[in-house]
């Protein structure tokens, strides 16, 4: 969070196992930007290596943790693949290989699910700059496979990236940790401090 809030622009990579809960990681924090960037604005945008159903299923997951944040009703769909609350836009793209993606900036966040199925030229050309001109906070989701890939590659440059990778154990205590910082800025109990 205080990448994101103080415009650090760091990278972090996410390596969980299949149906490890990335997915709902992603929902959780997309929800606490939406909250609190719905009246500043700007745009965060998710890429995953297909649209259908990758993509689609983020889109879902959001809708759906949004409206059990209470939101019902007060965010918006746009184009079929715009999620807006307030003046906050949370974008989703496909990053296959054949998708025109150039022209989007992220100014609140970046991140790319699947990642390991991602191709490198993909993110480097079209991806991350997105968020070049604000600085943006990147973040990798994904499942290791090999060295070769995305999410290994931004895992390996620990001098830029922070990595986290958990076991199911470790899962609900995060939940909990970005259910309460989201909780106490939608309340307005005072400033949000980050977990670390």
């Amino acid at each position: 969070m205080e990448s994101v809030l103080s415009g650090k622009g760091l990278t972090f990579s996410v390596e969980l196992a299949r149906q490890g809960g990335k997915n709902e990681l992603s929902a959780q924090l997309e929800v606490l930007l939406l909250t609190l960037f719905m009246g500043l604005g700007g745009n965060a945008i998710k890429c995953a290596a297909t649209f259908k159903p990758q993509t689609i299923i983020s889109m879902m997951r959001l809708k759906e943790r949004l409206n059990d944040a209470g939101f019902s009703g007060f965010w918006i769909p746009e184009h079929g693949y715009i999620v807006r609350l307030g003046k906050a836009r949370q974008i989703f793209l496909s990053a296959d290989n054949s998708a025109n993606v150039v022209g989007a900036t992220a100014h609140i966040l970046l991140e790319v699910d699947e990642s390991q199925d991602v191709s490198k030229e993909k993110y480097t050309k079209e991806f991350k700059p997105m968020g070049a001109a604000t600085n943006v906070t990147t973040v990798l989701y994904g499942t290791a496979w090999d060295d070769a890939t995305l999410l290994e590659e931004v895992s390996g440059r620990t001098e830029l990236s922070a990595i986290f990778a958990m076991t199911g154990k470790r899962w609900p205590t995060i939940t909990l940790i970005i259910g309460a910082m989201w909780r106490a800025k939608r309340s307005g109990w005072g400033k949000v401090i980050p977990y670390s």
